[in-house]
């Protein structure tokens, strides 16, 4: 035993002087042989360092979805908060909805819209969408069943505009009414339509769905209703929610 010992002792001290190997992390009997030269040299393994625990899905916070509280002088947005859909990904998401559910969108979805739609994007009061000659003559109304609102970009709040049920189609629980007093009636078209795209992006993005339809014949009784002068023309509207589940067949 003796001997079989100073062998193992003797092997140890010839790998360390010959530079091949550390007898301390290749040498399985190292720990047990206090007379190697290579066991005191070799420096302590470093524990690794605990993985933080992955929080668990349901400790992870929630989206705030506050209701819409429909019927006072002004609705109050907050700010709008990002999305993580890219650009890319929302074009291809992007398509008419014609077929809602009775849901209504969230305070916070709201924000989001309107100021994607056509908010203030800059400290130089400029907005998301383009207006010919920064005329910025595109107006927006949200209309409820219970009423219709104007969108305030400069206070990024909706003001009530009209009581009682102004959505034209009624196909969602709330449509967005797109006017314009431009002077040039393809001007007029081009500048809400890139507002509406704006908007139809944001709807992609979140899991809305929406669909763009023409305001035809006599808007008279609508223009009185929403306070708009003769040249702010109603041009079409977009009904904004969730799809119905047979129309996603």
């Amino acid at each position: 035993m003796k001997m079989r010992n100073g062998m193992l002792v003797l092997i140890c001290s010839l790998f360390v002087v010959l530079g091949m190997t550390s007898c301390a992390s290749n040498c399985p009997k190292c720990a047990a042989c206090p007379d190697c030269p290579a066991a005191a040299e070799a420096p302590a393994k470093a524990e690794e360092p605990a993985k933080a625990e992955e929080p668990a899905a349901e400790a992870k916070q929630a989206k705030t979805e506050t209701p819409i509280e429909v019927g006072g002088d002004e609705i109050v947005l907050p700010e709008p908060l990002p999305v993580s859909v890219t650009l890319t990904d929302s074009l291809k998401q992007r398509r008419s909805v014609r077929s809602y559910t009775e849901k209504m969108i969230s305070l916070e979805q709201m924000s989001a819209l309107l100021w994607s739609a056509n908010g203030i994007n800059r400290e130089d009061g400029k907005r998301t969408a383009p207006s010919a000659r920064n005329m910025q003559s595109v107006s927006i109304f949200v209309a409820f069943e219970k009423a219709a609102y104007r969108y305030d970009h400069k206070s990024h709040s909706l003001k009530k505009a009209a009581d009682g049920d102004l959505r034209p189609v009624k196909a969602a629980p709330v449509e967005f009414i797109f006017t314009s007093n431009y002077d040039n009636e393809v001007i007029k078209g081009i500048d809400a339509g890139t507002a509406s795209q704006n908007l139809a992006l944001y709807c992609a993005a979140e899991g809305l769905g929406t669909v763009i339809r023409m305001m035809r014949g006599d808007q008279s009784e609508l223009q009185k209703a929403l306070q708009l002068e003769a040249n702010d023309v109603p041009l079409f509207n977009m009904a904004v929610g969730y799809e119905a589940p047979a129309a996603q067949e």
